[in-house]
C-alpha cells in the first residue's frame, strides 16, 4: 500500500549490524502532502477475491 502514496520519503534502516529482518517495519518521513491520487488498490483486490471466493463474506482492511 505504501508504494501507492506520494509525499513520503523512506528513511534508512537504523540497524547497524546485520541485514534488516523481515519483520522490521519501514520508517517514513513526511515530505509533502500525503496523497493516494490513484487510490490504494483495495477495490481491485476485492474484485479478485470475489472471483476466488464468490460465496464467502468479504471485507477489506486498510491500515
Amino acid at each position: 500500500m505504501l508504494d501507492k502514496l506520494t509525499g513520503l520519503d523512506r528513511e534508512a534502516s537504523r540497524r547497524r549490524l546485520g541485514i534488516p529482518g523481515y519483520d522490521m517495519a519501514p520508517r517514513f518521513a513526511v515530505a509533502g502532502i500525503v496523497e493516494a491520487s490513484n487510490g490504494l488498490g483495495t477495490l481491485e483486490e476485492l474484485a479478485i477475491i470475489q472471483v476466488l471466493a464468490p460465496d464467502a463474506p468479504l471485507k477489506i482492511a486498510v491500515p
